[in-house]
């Protein structure tokens, strides 16, 4: 049965609305600022004096560093905000947005269709689902910390060319009785192309192959009047990629972490995985309990799962998540729509919530697998429900998540209060307290900063960037309590890598020397910095720590006078890990140490290694301009031959 002459328009008037709703739900948050990881990734745009020609079109869009593929799709749409860097970040948020309204209306495509695919639910009810389904997708409030933060536009995109893919797989797969080799024609297209697209703007689109199994698993399976696949082609453009990509998961640690070194990890692949069971129920619960301030960026106080039954909450999980694994495998049949939801949400995680040495929780990895979670909901009250139910909740329903959705995104436009209400909400999150603290700090209101981290300290006293942070504030407002001095010290020769630790110790060497820092001196830095260097995980000269310590080592010696064995160090970490970023910097304390030539033979070779084009990505970043260098090179020179004249 066909929408009648007035469901048609009321429907087109209906979604437009939602688009609408949608749209200025989001509109607060457009003037919020660029945060954590926009920053290294959008950088690349001014990179070589912006992208203006083929030739740095080229080095941006294939100098992305993100990941394997180094994600090309995601870097190209970036230019539609802006050729260069600095940027204005409401362009980059708007177009976000327009990404996340277009996947709503794809999202209301597919489950149109995957509907029809279904076969017992009538034209004008697949409409309606349809759009309650997509429209509160589009509007929940959990999903803002995905659409507002930048970089996160890749996750966007991966969902975009799945939910493209999937189209046109179901377009293809309702036409195998009616033109069977057209079907398969477009059924190969849509997970062929859909999945490198995807693919190459973030590696989780790899999973669309599995995304169209659960389809045919479940939704195909429920109609008897779609014939079976043929079994040459399941195999070759399903089951195979399937079994490849579950092979990748589970040997990709044992190859010495191809994705991601779990060497900078505090967990193994086997707690990673426990942990992911406790992840993904959380992920649900922020979903069926939406909160005001949408999703959150830090869940750094996540507690690994190190067994089983530690926390105790990982054996509760796990049985959770196989039960529901197993029971829509198992009830399919009788159940096809939900165990459809159930197992799309599940697959749509398999690469970032499995084996590889990602960081444990961030938000935007529900966006897809999210997609419909509210289907099995609507579908039953499609059924059951009076029609003046139907619609009064519906409009409810909209109500409630436009309203949270505005009030999220109010907060991500203003980035301050978007701190604290973070460091407010998560009491145990290091990285909430130590970002609200510098933010409060570089207001001018270091009392607050201070006061603060030592009520942080108090609850979480044992984390060594949380204490350093501490006593480096403490110092700049007042004095270093000698008792939380003692404290860093103590934790830095027993504390976990993490390397935004050691950013921290470049503040300390500076603040230690200066006069404007009280009760840290030159010898409680280097104390602190041996300390680490003490520290057994970080003895192997191949480590990214071992590197850093001994860089900031070597200036913190030479900060104290001693010279010679300052230089030992540092050439020490440059032989461990050479970074042109690292080999300026040395130049630079050696020029004002006097040691002009040495200084120019590490500032020569980094100008040769920049104007040679072989520094690329992130390396490229991470490098310094290279009209800083022939500058300093200049500088340098003109010092030398004055000497000489003297």
């Amino acid at each position: 049965m066909r929408l009648s002459r007035y469901e048609i328009p009321l429907a087109a008037l209906c979604w437009s609305f939602v688009l609408l709703l949608a749209f200025l739900a989001y509109y607060p948050g457009l003037y919020g600022a660029f945060i954590f990881d926009d920053y290294p990734n959008l950088r690349t745009l001014g990179l070589y004096g912006g992208v203006t020609d083929w030739d740095t079109f080229r080095a941006y869009v294939l100098g992305g560093f993100s990941g394997p593929t180094g994600r090309p799709i995601s870097l190209l749409t970036f230019l539609l905000d802006s050729n260069n860097w600095p940027a204005d970040p409401f362009r980059f948020k708007y177009t976000n947005v327009l990404f996340h309204l277009l996947n709503g209306t794809l999202l209301f495509a597919v489950t149109h269709k995957a509907l029809h695919v279904y076969g017992s639910i009538n034209y004008s009810r697949r409409v309606w689902i349809a759009l309650v389904v997509s429209g509160l997708w589009l509007l929940h409030p959990y999903l803002t910390s995905t659409t507002l933060y930048v970089i996160q536009r890749m996750a966007m995109l991966s969902a975009t060319f799945c939910l493209l893919g999937i189209l046109v797989y179901l377009y293809g797969r309702s036409r195998v009785c009616t033109n069977p080799v057209r079907a398969y024609i477009y059924m190969t297209f849509g997970i062929g192309f859909g999945t490198v697209l995807a693919t190459f703007s973030k590696e989780n689109g790899a999973a669309l192959v599995l995304l169209v199994l659960c389809i045919e698993a479940t939704i195909v399976r429920a109609n008897p009047n779609i014939p079976s696949l043929n079994a040459l082609w399941k195999w070759a453009a399903l089951i195979l990629p399937s079994i490849v990509l579950f092979v990748l998961l589970l040997k990709g640690p044992v190859l010495g972490g191809w994705f991601q070194d779990y060497g900078t990890r505090d967990f193994s692949p086997y707690e990673r995985v426990l942990t992911q069971f406790r992840v993904v129920i959380s992920y649900l619960g922020s979903w069926f309990i939406p909160s005001s301030s949408g999703g959150a960026i830090f869940y750094d106080e996540l507690v690994v799962s190190r067994g089983l039954f530690a926390p105790i909450s990982t054996f509760f999980s796990a049985v959770v998540v196989i039960s529901l694994l197993a029971g829509s495998v198992v009830k399919r049949s009788i159940l096809p729509i939900t165990a459809f939801a159930v197992l799309f949400y599940f697959s749509s995680m398999i690469i970032e919530s499995t084996t590889i040495g990602l960081e444990m929780k961030f938000d935007h990895r529900i966006y897809l697998g999210s997609a419909f979670l509210f289907l099995p909901v609507v579908v039953w009250a499609s059924e059951n429900l009076k029609r003046y139910l139907k619609i009064g909740s519906g409009i409810a329903l909209f109500a409630v998540m436009a309203s949270l959705t505005f009030s999220a995104s109010s907060l991500w436009g203003d980035y301050q209060k978007l701190t604290m209400v973070w460091a407010a909400k998560k009491p145990a999150s290091v990285r909430s307290q130590t970002e609200a603290a510098q933010m409060l700090f570089a207001q001018g209101r270091g009392s607050e900063s201070r006061q603060l981290l030592d009520n942080a300290a108090a609850r979480i006293p044992e984390d060594f960037r949380l204490r350093l942070t501490q006593v480096l504030v403490q110092c700049l407002t007042g004095g270093a309590e000698i008792q939380d001095l003692n404290d860093v010290k103590e934790l830095a020769e027993r504390g976990p890598y993490r390397h935004t630790d050691f950013s921290l110790l470049d503040s300390l060497i500076t603040s230690a020397s200066s006069d404007e820092c009280s009760g840290v001196s030159s010898h409680d830095a280097l104390a602190i910095i041996e300390k680490l260097l003490a520290n057994s995980q970080y003895t192997s000269p191949e480590a990214l720590a071992y590197a850093h310590l001994h860089y900031y080592y070597g200036l913190a010696l030479l900060q104290s006078g001693e010279r010679s064995k300052g230089l030992i160090m540092l050439d020490e970490a440059l032989e461990s890990r050479s970074s042109l970023h690292m080999r300026m910097n040395i130049a630079a304390y050696k020029a004002s140490a006097g040691l002009f030539e040495q200084a120019l033979e590490d500032a020569r070779f980094v100008r040769e290694r920049l104007e040679s084009g072989e520094v690329t990505g992130r390396a490229a970043v991470e490098s310094p301009p290279l009209d800083e260098v022939e500058h300093f090179i200049r500088v340098v020179e003109d010092d030398v031959e004055a000497k000489k004249s003297d």
